[in-house]
Order: C-alpha cells, then structure tokens, then sequence
C-alpha cells in the first residue's frame, strides 16, 4: 500500500541515503515529511511535489507507515534515529 501520492521509496528517496541510519520523520514547518540521518544534524526535506499532505497528523502517519513498510523499523527505532539528528555528533553527508 502507498499512502504517499506520486512516491517512489526505492527511487525517490532511498538511493540517496544508501550506507546510512535513516528514517522519515514529519516536518513541522509544513505539512510534509523529510528524512532524518543518524547522529547528523537536522533532516533533509522530500521535495514538496512529493511528499505533501493535508495536516501534520497525515504527514505523521506517512512517515510512521514509510519506516514500518519502507525501512523496517519499529517505532522506537525511528524515534532513536530521529532523536539522534537534534543532537548529532557529525556534520550532515547530504
């Protein structure tokens, strides 16, 4: 099932994060998601076209669907990542 309109994971997003820790994660400046990278600073946004919704809750539920179906992750293993990226002991790869 592909909750997000017009989004291809394996060709939109993935291939630019190869190597890495990473998970989706809702943008709060807009009603989208981005990715964020382990222990890398901040998150890079998906362009808009791509990946927009309605409400923050929608792009919440986009991004939670993403790294369950997506990436594999569970919940806890998003957050961490996440979490990771606001305290981040590199400098950002992308």
């Amino acid at each position: 099932m592909n909750i997000i309109p017009d989004f291809k994971h394996e060709f939109d997003v993935a291939p630019h994060f190869a190597g890495k820790v990473w998970a989706y994660v809702p943008v709060t400046s807009g009603s989208m998601i981005g990715v964020a990278v382990a222990n890398e600073p901040g998150y890079c946004p998906i362009p808009k076209g791509i990946a927009c919704f309605q409400t923050w809750e929608a792009a919440q539920a986009a991004a939670d669907h993403a790294n369950r179906e997506y990436l594999h992750l569970p919940e806890d293993a998003a957050m961490q990542i996440v979490t990771s990226s606001m305290f981040p002991t590199k400098k950002r790869s992308v």
